[in-house]
């Protein structure tokens, strides 16, 4: 297997730094963050661009929080450049210029929706795997994994419950899936009391059995002024880590990785 000349296939996710990303087929990556950080936003914008990329790739996303219809608005304003807010009240229309970036923008997406699937409720994986029975996904997004039970009658402690939930998330890699789970971060504080301040892999929330199971692990943190920010790689199970430094452009709900503009 090892003295294959070809590399197992990765799923481009983006330019720059984001080229390093490893996202492959029987693999997992886990992405935490703090609130309101953007980790949905950042994952949301690799699979829409991996869909771009490969035309064979098809995706499905389980989203607890989020309707397929909020996701997709975040996609045309990141997409197009319009503000989210523009897009939302809908003051878009009135402007000639932001309304055809929207129209060209609603043009590119058209393109893949139809290799993107949104599961519905009940938000298990049981039913993510009923979902995925027709779809064969290459591609899946749990978000966030601390609220997808295996079943809907799961019980017993929080330890059980996410070494049942990685359990089965596991096969699904293993079924030849390339898996992203999208995870909350405790509220630990730094001699400060400051909140959130110096994550690690400790940090996931009902920490040990997710970043165990996990092929690579990030973590989405602020990194100064102006929507910079680092992706930090603490682990990495196959692969070299490697921290990304990002740029947040919140309005359009944009990630700009370092080398992908030029710099």
């Amino acid at each position: 297997m090892v003295l294959d000349p070809t590399p197992p296939p990765r799923y481009r996710v983006g330019n720059g730094d984001f080229e390093y990303v490893p996202l492959e087929r029987r693999r997992l990556l886990l992405v935490g963050a703090p609130p309101g950080a953007g980790k949905t936003a950042l994952v949301m914008q690799w699979v829409f661009d991996a869909l771009r990329f490969d035309a064979e790739l098809r995706v499905l996303v389980c989203n607890v929080e989020m309707a397929p219809e909020d996701l997709l608005t975040r996609e045309l304003s990141r997409v197009s450049g319009v503000a989210l807010d523009d897009i939302q009240d809908r003051s878009y229309l009135t402007n000639s210029k932001k309304a055809e970036q929207a129209n060209l923008a609603l043009d590119q997406i058209g393109t893949i929706t139809d290799r993107i699937r949104f599961v519905k409720p009940p938000f298990t994986l049981e039913q993510v795997a009923k979902f995925d029975e027709d779809f064969d996904a290459s591609i899946i997004i749990l978000d966030y994994i601390q609220r997808i039970p295996a079943t809907s009658e799961q019980s017993g402690d929080l330890r059980t419950q996410s070494n049942e939930t990685m359990d089965l998330v596991r096969r699904f890699a293993d079924h030849d899936k390339a898996i992203i789970c999208i995870s909350s971060v405790a509220r630990d504080k730094d001699g400060h009391g400051k909140a959130y301040s110096n994550l690690g892999l400790g940090s996931f929330k009902e920490s040990g059995e997710y970043e165990f199971g996990a092929d690579c692990c990030y973590l989405l943190q602020p990194n100064g002024d102006n929507g910079e920010m680092m992706l930090k790689n603490p682990k990495s199970r196959h692969w070299r880590p490697r921290d990304i430094q990002l740029k947040f452009h919140r309005r359009c709900q944009r990630f700009v990785a370092r080398g992908a503009d030029g710099k």
